[in-house]
């Protein structure tokens, strides 16, 4: 049925679907219809199962390339530990981060994991503490860490303890990485701090983007970097625009979803607009030569596989608001100029 509407109606894109098992389902009708179908669901390795498969999605990959760039080539954190919820998405986050870290020289020195509904972090902290869960709260002692013979590396020498600076972290680790939703990170980060985990750099996915966990954890996130592959609050004119409208017939802020949907759309529509474009085929080789887009969403082309080029968004927690970090990580993209931060903040509401 789906095969026959496609070729019936004369159908030269389709825009969908959200879901994984949707999209998966669908590649196929696509696939024998010779139809472009653009996709927004980030589910593993979508675009490559067909020629006619697009995907504008931020992916776990994209997320976590950026993550461990901006960690390591800019903020030269080395060492880390990844506390993931027990799911599919949670496990996916885990491995690739780990796998990004150290293809870069960096170290994991724990990963753990917790389950999706869970409040209490106390056994998953105490570990990456070097604590046993399982002892009597009186034998639980704080852990000396990056530290050799009651000495500790700072800026890469020996310290002695009476002039060890109190930003030392107090786990032998220097980023704590999250893929998790807002409503467990608002959990853990003051529990971080209840268990004596300080001073260690907190890293999270797109889905740290939420005012309610600035709202209900501002204190404890402070200094928290995550991505996401759209902000609402970019000065971009186009970004403004499209917030502008949205918010003008929806009585809402959009988020990523709707603006790889508009993006999708704007792109096929752009297409269309060219006389020569004039069956499906020829869309989708004008989808695979498609550069320098300039995507609300981060989109700026696709890929021989069909999967979408995009810079991720960074963005740092402050106590009520956040900051975009704007960071070029390779040189040759930007002539004669290294990397450099731009920071742009906006408020939440704080009635």
């Amino acid at each position: 049925m789906r095969l026959l509407v496609i070729w019936f109606d004369r159908v030269m894109a389709v825009i969908g679907p959200l879901m994984g098992d949707g999209a998966q389902q669908s590649i196929a009708f696509a696939e024998a219809a010779k139809v472009p179908l653009l996709t927004l669901s980030h589910r593993q390795g979508l675009p490559e199962q067909g020629e006619y498969i697009f995907r504008n999605s931020l992916t776990t990959q994209q997320q976590v390339e950026v993550l461990a760039d901006y960690a390591i080539e800019e903020l030269g954190l080395n060492s880390y530990a990844i506390l993931a919820p027990d799911s599919r998405a949670g496990q996916e986050f885990s491995q690739q981060f780990a796998a990004a870290i150290e293809s870069r020289g960096g170290d994991i020195e724990y990963r753990l994991t917790f389950a999706e509904q869970a409040t209490d972090f106390r056994r998953q902290l105490l570990l990456m503490k070097g604590e046993d869960p399982d002892a009597p709260p009186e034998e639980h002692t704080k852990v000396v860490v990056a530290s050799t013979d009651d000495q500790a590396l700072v800026g890469g020498k020996q310290v002695e303890p009476e002039e060890q600076p109190d930003w030392l972290p107090t786990v032998d680790f220097e980023a704590l990485f999250i893929p998790a939703y807002a409503e467990s990170v608002a959990l853990i980060a003051p529990q971080l701090a209840y268990y004596g985990i300080e001073n260690v750099q907190l890293i999270g996915i797109n889905g740290w983007n939420a005012p309610s966990l600035i709202q209900q954890a501002g204190r404890y996130t402070r200094g928290a970097i995550f991505t996401d592959g759209f902000y609402a609050q970019s000065d971009d004119v186009h970004v403004a625009r499209f917030v502008d409208q949205y918010k003008a017939r929806f009585a809402e802020l959009p988020s990523i979803l709707e603006a790889q949907a508009y993006d999708c759309a704007k792109i096929v529509l752009t297409q269309f607009s060219q006389a020569e474009m004039t069956n499906s085929a020829m869309l989708q080789q004008g989808l695979l030569s498609l550069e320098h887009f300039a995507g609300i969403s981060g989109i700026q082309g696709f890929d021989e596989h069909g999967e979408a080029e995009r810079q991720p968004v960074l963005l740092q927690m402050g106590r009520r608001h956040l900051e975009r970090i704007s960071w070029v990580s390779t040189p040759e993209l930007v002539p004669e100029v290294e990397n450099f931060k731009i920071l742009d903040s906006y408020r939440f509401n704080e009635n």
